[in-house]
Formats: structure tokens, sequence, C-alpha cells
């Protein structure tokens, strides 16, 4: 069966077809990011992740090379004497795991293999010299709690020096994503773009069809927490972040708990209905929404693919959509 992502969105990045538009991911975990940045026309060279499910993902719905192996300092040369096409790519995405700096983890308990992965990520961006980075993580690692892995990765990003690098927090629902999940961006531009970065302005000022009640098939009259503690959410508001602990209690009519089905939670994360989740949903519904909600929603990715492309790539390629 031809995979669906194999062919190239009418995205903005599809003008730079015959330039250079290729992308890879690191972590690419459920593919949200992968997704976002095809439906902005780019076309993917290689993932990488340790994880089975993650590399299933990837195989049933993209093209490129993909990397089953942890994630260290020199994963970036291994990947290039594999694949020619990752050598200065245009784009490069890293999402490392975030439940090490979530809030809802003990301080104390990170895993040094995780937060190690993180920084040997940053490192293989020197070997790969790609023009474009995005690195996506919780909003929680700018807390306090881990001042400690800020300035760690502070310090590795200070290393790249042909790089112009600023870091934003973005509320996913500005940009079509039917949750309120911040997450914190880092964006990094090759100085031989001669262009600073620059983050996507909001597209959706109004968010009236991007509730539970407008997205779902089945959508609850509300929707609890059991570990935030917070009050109900009516199903006529936007959801709160979908987390890959599935604690979300859905509530139906006569306020009768029930578990949605795992394309209404695809829906929430902006995955489309196209997009294959490997697995049979029956047996892995768990599984599917860890994945979920791990992931990059998609559409984040895709505004801030259309904003790199058109604000910094189309100017230094000199193409003119007027």
């Amino acid at each position: 069966m031809k995979k669906f992502f194999t062919r190239i969105f009418e995205g903005p990045g599809k003008l730079l077809e015959k330039i250079n538009n290729r992308f890879g991911t690191f972590f690419t975990g459920g593919g949200g990011s992968a997704i976002g940045l095809t439906l902005a026309g780019l076309r993917s060279v290689f993932g990488a992740d340790m994880d089975k499910h993650s590399e299933r993902c990837y195989r049933e719905n993209f093209g490129g090379e993909f990397f089953s192996e942890p994630i260290d300092q020199d994963t970036g040369k291994r990947i290039i004497d594999k694949c020619e096409e990752a050598y200065q790519m245009q784009y490069l995405q890293l999402s490392p795991p975030c439940q090490p700096y979530s809030m809802l983890t003990r301080p104390g308990s990170h895993r040094p293999e995780d937060v190690k992965a993180f920084l040997d990520a940053i490192k293989c961006i020197h070997d790969l010299d790609p023009n474009i980075v995005d690195i996506e993580n919780t909003l929680a690692l700018t807390f306090i709690h881990n001042r400690s892995f800020m300035d760690a990765i502070d310090e590795e990003l200070c290393k790249l020096n042909n790089y112009h690098i600023v870091r934003k927090n973005l509320l996913c629902s500005d940009y079509g994503v039917p949750q309120n999940r911040i997450r914190t961006i880092w964006r990094l531009v090759h100085k031989r773009l001669n262009h600073q970065p620059v983050f996507p302005v909001p597209t959706h000022t109004n968010k009236s069809m991007l509730t539970m009640n407008n997205v779902m098939k089945e959508p609850p009259i509300a929707i609890y927490s059991q570990q935030w503690g917070k009050k109900p959410i009516s199903g006529n508001e936007i959801c709160p972040t979908i987390t890959a602990t599935h604690d979300l209690i859905f509530l139906g009519e006569g306020g009768i708990r029930y578990t949605p089905d795992i394309e209404d939670i695809k829906r929430l994360c902006s995955f489309p209905e196209t997009y294959q989740l490997a697995g049979d949903p029956a047996i892995e519904y768990y599984k599917h929404w860890e994945r979920l909600g791990n992931a990059v929603p998609p559409l984040l990715q895709k505004a801030l693919a259309d904003s790199a492309i058109t604000q910094i790539l189309f100017p230094y390629y000199n193409i003119n959509l007027n």
C-alpha cells in the first residue's frame, strides 16, 4: 500500500522541492512533528527513535530512513553515513521526552539517560548542519525545579556558534489545535541564512470551533482530571492538555464515565483522520493514547514550519509568492 505521507503536500515547502525541502526528526514518537512538517510541504528523509512503536508509525506513514537506536552525540554522524540527504537538510525537529521535566514528575526522579539524550541530540546539530531547527518540550521544563537542566541545555546551545537561537512559549490553540496546551520552543536559524528566528502569529483568534463539542464525534458533558484536581470543564470549552498518562475523565449524559474513541483523541491532538497509528486500537488503546499525548500537535508544527519557510527561507532563495 502506498504511504499516504510520501507525497508532497501543497504547503509552502512544496516550492522548495527542487532546491531543498528535506527534513529529519529526532525522538519521532507518534509522528506529530513529521506530520506537521509534511503538511507544510517538506519531505522526510529520516526519523530517529529507539521506541519500536515509533518505528512502526514512521515506517507505515513516511518515506526515508529510520534509525532505531539510543540517541547519542555521534548519532548525527551515523545518520549522514547512511543517509547523505540528511546533511544540510532544510529542517531538523527535536522533541525529547518531556516526562522527566513534567510538573507531575517528582523532583529528583529524572532518568539520567533522558537528560543525556536531550543534550546529545543538541550536539548532533553541529554534524547535521541543517538550516532550521525546532526543539519542542513541555513548559514545565522552564520552571524553577528544572533550573539545572535548563542551564545545561543553554550551555550546550551556546556551543552552536553558527546559529541564531530564540526560545518562546506557544499556546497550541492559537494555531488550530483543540487543546489549551502550552509548549516551549527553541528556534535555531543558521547564520548563513542571514535572518533572525521568527515565530508564527496566531492563526485562530476566534476559537469557538475548537471546543470539544465541535471537534469530537462523541463529546463529553464535562471532563476532569484526577491528577490535577481542578473543577470539571464543560464540553463547550477547549480541552486541556492531553497527557500521556490518560488521566482525563470523560463524563457523558447523567454524569456517567465513558471511554472516548481513539479517533476523538486524535482529533483533540490535531492528527489527520487518515494518519495510521501502528497496531490495533482495540488492543493497544492506551498505547495509542500515550503516543498521542506525547506527540507534538501537527498543526502547531505546521504553523512553525510555515513561518520559517515563508519568512526566512523564501527570502533567502528569492522566492516571491506575489
